[in-house]
């Protein structure tokens, strides 16, 4: 990657922008990890989830406000992540995250079931044959990957997001079904 650095370099420190400064930090790997970024506690980390919680490693934005800092403004992004040149996730100022992400619908599936499966396997509820058929469903939607017989698993929460949204839709339309089918009724 001598476009970025000399053959033997394993990492370089440089200004983000020639002419307002910032840090621009590589690192440059054969193999397949370029970058460990890494926080070594001499305590257990902060457990507090609340805009006053800390961990073993903070990535902190701020604004410059005279010699010291702020937080950033309305809609602010405060960290991106970038695919080579595509920005495919950003968090802002108000803590919402925001996705580059296609979207998928999951119309061959029933999305309540699915959902039902999806809780019903992160608590370890049993439900026998159809648990298992859904089980797989949702490893194969990508929604979830489970990689243990535990309740733990990799979630992927934009395809849960989307379910979510397809099983509204489809619990709406289920609902209009029901009151038309009402309203056709004879009155009383």
């Amino acid at each position: 990657m001598t476009t970025y650095a000399e053959t033997d370099s394993y990492a370089t420190f440089g200004k983000s922008l020639n002419a307002s400064g910032g840090l621009n930090l590589k690192g440059l790997s054969a193999a397949n990890i370029g970058l460990v970024l890494g926080g070594f506690c001499g305590t257990a980390p902060d457990t507090t989830k609340s805009t006053a919680g800390t961990g073993a490693v903070i990535v902190q934005a701020m604004l410059k406000s005279g010699t010291s800092g702020t937080s950033v403004g309305a809609d602010g992004n405060l960290f991106v992540i970038i695919n080579n040149s595509a920005t495919r996730f950003i968090f802002d100022a108000e803590g919402s995250a925001h996705a580059d992400v296609e979207w998928t619908t999951y119309d061959k599936y029933d999305d309540l079931a699915l959902l039902d499966t999806f809780e019903s396997e992160m608590v370890r509820r049993e439900f026998g044959a159809f648990m298992q058929e859904n089980r797989a469903a949702l490893q194969r939607a990508g929604v979830v990957n489970f990689y243990d017989d535990g309740p733990r698993a990799m979630v992927n929460f934009t395809k849960l997001s989307m379910l979510l949204v397809g099983a509204m839709r489809q619990t709406g339309k289920r609902l209009n079904q029901i009151e038309n089918r009402l309203a056709a009724l004879p009155a009383a």
